[in-house]
């Protein structure tokens, strides 16, 4: 679940609109919204990432690229 949503989280992030709820995550990613806010919450307190009430904001792409999740990707493609 780690992977997809850091990719996801990546490859939404080049788009020009960053409005992204947890339940719009979820319906994307297939997941339960609770599993998504947990998962964002810990990206959070790795400060990877910023969100408040339906925004969300990549505070460090390198992070979310170096993450032991995604070193299994070769390159995740992105």
């Amino acid at each position: 679940m780690q992977e997809r949503l850091a990719r996801w989280i990546l490859m939404c992030r080049s788009m020009a609109t960053t409005f992204l709820a947890h339940e719009f995550l979820s319906l994307m990613l297939g997941f339960r919204r609770s599993g998504v806010t947990d998962q964002l919450h810990i990206f959070k307190g790795r400060h990877v990432v910023r969100s408040s009430r339906g925004s969300l904001r990549v505070r460090s792409r390198e992070k979310l690229l170096v993450s032991p999740w995604l070193l299994r990707c070769s390159g995740a493609g992105i």
